[in-house]
């Protein structure tokens, strides 16, 4: 069964209108009255849906049944920075995968070697898509947080957090069980970090990590490391 995430509030009766999932049910699946579909709210329960009518202009489906969430994992809260990657295909990567392994927040942001400063809106709106499919898909419900940051390491730090730092030459372990505040994880861009800001976390005693004995593609350290930290820091309800 099909599932899509709810851009309204989940009622007795869903009414869509021609729009991306009127086209996916109606065009893409060839969906008939009787069918049904799993939609789902953010930190709701999923709930079944069945077509009662279906025209060109609308499709009008009845609440037939809810599906229990399973036991899931409850994790510490967990917000990447990302250094622009310099292809929006690397982007694209890294938020697909990054909902599937259940991530609350990603910023992008330019650190002084990445070689573009700013994802253009088009490309913004293609990413939140991406980041829906994924979470359709994997049977999450809670949305990814995305945001866009001019701004660089000096300014999007925050002391309150657990600092992270993808690190080439850092520890080779950590240790994040006892941990209870939001940890950041940084991961660089495509030329590493630059020497003022390997500084910078120096200096504020980020904890520095070094999580793979070779020198890994930056989608590859978003993914892997952040999946590690993941595992750590989870604690099932």
């Amino acid at each position: 069964m099909h599932r899509f995430f709810s851009h309204q509030p989940l009622s007795s009766e869903l009414k869509l209108i021609p729009g991306e999932q009127f086209h996916q049910i109606s065009h893409v699946f060839r969906a008939k009255k009787g069918d049904s579909f799993i939609f789902f709210e953010s930190e709701w329960d999923d709930k079944v849906y069945e077509i009662i009518d279906l025209s060109k202009k609308q499709i009008i489906l009845k609440y037939k049944d809810s599906i229990k969430k399973a036991p899931v994992w409850k994790q510490k809260r967990i917000k990447i920075l990302q250094a622009y990657p310099n292809k929006i295909q690397i982007a694209e990567l890294i938020i697909q995968k990054i909902v599937e392994l259940g991530i609350d927040e990603i910023v992008f942001f330019p650190s002084q070697h990445s070689q573009i400063h700013d994802i253009f809106e088009s490309k913004r709106t293609r990413l939140s898509s991406i980041a829906i499919e994924a979470l359709e898909q994997s049977w999450r419900n809670s949305p990814l947080e995305i945001s866009y940051d001019s701004k660089g390491v000096d300014m999007l730090w925050n002391p309150d957090y657990i600092n992270v730092v993808g690190f080439i030459g850092g520890e080779s372990s950590i240790e994040i069980s006892a941990w209870d505040e939001t940890l950041s994880f940084w991961v660089w861009p495509e030329w590493w970090w630059s020497e003022p800001e390997k500084a910078f976390f120096l200096e504020n005693k980020a904890k520095l990590w070094s999580f793979n004995d070779n020198v890994l593609r930056l989608e590859t350290a978003s993914i892997v490391g952040v999946w590690i930290l993941k595992y750590l820091s989870q604690v099932q309800k």
